[in-house]
């Protein structure tokens, strides 16, 4: 079972949503990505429609299409959707205008409204954020249009993912010129998580030993809501929830190898401050440390990584409630997901804390010079506290690890020479 977009929307709205043609300006152009609100978006939609024939598809589909968007203009959230559809029309309009952009709308749409609603707005929010700033050029949107504009049905989160692969320019960015300090030198750090002994529960036992086997992070939470699904219980099934995934006894399993860190970039040589007051030199970390990129302001507290995202692709997660949904006495499954994620993941913070936490954290980002932040700002490792948390992307429940900017920290400025980042910073304070 899916909680999909549209079900969320429709309870937002009226269930009347025709409107009057006769405010519809039929000689308006059809630019759908100069709407300024959805209401603006469904007129033009709609306009564009009429101007066809009584008969024909494209003005039926415009009119079809005008009542979609009235659903999206009820939402609390409608500016991000006007947004986000903006910035898609902004890359189709430079391909192909008239009927055949209207069609693509509709493509885009009917995607839209059939994904979960949690990440529906985090993609949109994203992709929202990456087309303003300004390194993200037109060489980028390349792939982007022709992901669009190509026949077949649209896939949004292929395009998310190509946006953000796109957008992997800005960090990789400050690895291009001959004087460049940086190296990119990605990671991906990863924890094993499986069970120290059987856990009995009621007429359950879920065992370790299978727990253990499967092959992946999502696999072994979907054993455990099988096991949940085909036992007896007399209480909730948000009790049985809760009980089984705060009971559980994880063992933390980390490779303490020195690939398994969290960075972005590796200096080729250091960086340098001179005071041109007092001539003296501050040397900031060394060759072959490690540098993190953030595109976020320094001054708010965010995640440096996560860890046992079972519900990071929609695969995974419609999968997460299909288990959920099998589970007897369940009548809201979205309520019992929830359950089960904050206590799993307290579980597995908590457990990460008492076995080996710190140690972690020290390994992650023992070889750290600092993190690089939105405009080019890098702060030093020694003004950042990093600490396990809850939350990771978009406030989701996550095991993740936390990084935070201490007060009147020490923060340099990244500069250029000649097309190229060079290795002598700025000091702004």
């Amino acid at each position: 079972m899916q909680f999909k977009l549209l079900n969320i929307l429709k309870e937002t709205v009226n269930d009347n949503l025709q409107e009057d043609d006769a405010v519809i300006d039929l000689t308006r152009p059809d630019d759908f990505s100069a709407a300024d609100s959805l209401d603006d978006l469904r007129r033009t939609v709609k306009g564009a429609g009429l101007k066809y024939g009584k008969t024909t598809l494209t003005r039926e589909r415009g009119i079809e299409l005008a009542n979609a968007i009235k659903v999206l203009e009820g939402h609390p959230k409608s500016e991000i959707f006007k947004e986000y559809l903006n910035k898609l029309f902004e890359l189709i309009s430079s391909y192909q205008t008239g009927s055949y952009s209207l069609k693509k709308l509709g493509e885009l749409i009917v995607e839209l409204i059939n994904m979960d609603a949690v990440t529906a707005q985090e993609q949109m929010e994203e992709v929202i954020s990456i087309f303003e700033d300004p390194r993200f050029a037109d060489k980028h949107k390349k792939k982007l249009i022709k992901l669009l504009t190509q026949s077949g049905k649209i896939d949004l989160d292929e395009f998310f993912k190509e946006t953000r692969r796109a957008y992997l320019d800005y960090e990789e960015s400050f690895a291009e010129g001959e004087l460049s300090p940086f190296l990119i030198y990605k990671t991906s750090p990863t924890i094993g998580i499986n069970l120290n002994s059987d856990l009995i529960y009621n007429n359950m036992v879920i065992s370790a030993r299978e727990f253990n086997s499967q092959s992946s992070d999502v696999n072994k939470i979907l054993y455990v809501l099988d096991k949940i699904a085909k036992s007896k219980f007399y209480t909730s099934p948000d009790a049985v929830i809760k009980t089984v995934f705060s009971s559980l006894n994880f063992k933390i399993n980390f490779d303490y190898s020195p690939n398994n860190v969290k960075a972005d970039l590796k200096l080729k040589e250091s960086l340098i401050y001179e005071n041109r007051d007092t001539r003296n030199v501050t040397v900031i970390g060394g060759k072959g440390q490690n540098v993190e990129v953030k595109y976020n302001v320094y001054t708010t507290p965010s995640y440096l990584s996560e860890f046992f995202k079972i519900d990071a692709s929609t695969e995974n997660y419609n999968e997460l409630l299909n288990y959920i949904g099998r589970i007897p006495k369940v009548t809201d499954i979205k309520e019992n997901f929830d359950v089960m994620m904050y206590y799993l993941i307290n579980n597995l913070v908590s457990s990460v804390k008492k076995q080996s936490g710190d140690k972690i954290i020290n390994h992650l980002t023992k070889d750290l010079v600092g993190i690089i932040f939105k405009d080019g700002y890098l702060i030093p490792k020694d003004n950042i506290m990093f600490y396990w948390n809850t939350i990771g992307y978009a406030k989701r429940k996550r095991m993740s690890i936390y990084y935070e900017v201490i007060n009147n920290p020490t923060i340099y400025k990244i500069t250029s020479h000649n097309d190229s980042y060079s290795r002598f910073v700025m000091k702004v304070q």
